[in-house]
């Protein structure tokens, strides 16, 4: 993390981060959800957008997807049937940024893997 920034209006935030440990971003946003701040959007790999709930655990997880500029079908066709399985999982996508990094959630289940993979 190198910077830290907010901008508040009650049931919105956006918080400029800067990570360079996928572990760290994912214990943050974990952190925010237990104080009510859920991921809702994100700009340029560092606006992090939130908006207000009641507190709650909830597991975060990204896929970084790196296809190439000019993608086979195949490739398209795994990176969503991965998405199917990870919805099936109980992960929901919440937002993905500009380089094509996936943000997923899902409630936190105490008996459970709550990695995505």
């Amino acid at each position: 993390m190198a910077d830290r920034r907010e901008r508040t209006d009650g049931s919105r935030k956006k918080v400029f981060r800067w990570f360079v440990s996928l572990m760290e971003e994912r214990a943050w946003l974990e952190e925010m959800s237990l104080q009510g701040w859920f991921l809702a959007d994100l700009h340029l790999g560092i606006w992090y957008v939130f908006e207000k709930g009641e507190p709650r655990r909830t597991a975060y997880d990204v896929e970084r997807f790196d296809l190439e500029k000019n993608p086979t079908r195949r490739e398209i066709q795994e990176k969503s049937e991965f998405m199917d399985m990870a919805s099936e999982t109980g992960w929901r996508l919440v937002c993905r940024d500009e380089g094509m990094n996936y943000y997923l959630a899902k409630a936190w289940e105490d008996d459970e893997t709550n990695e995505l993979y």
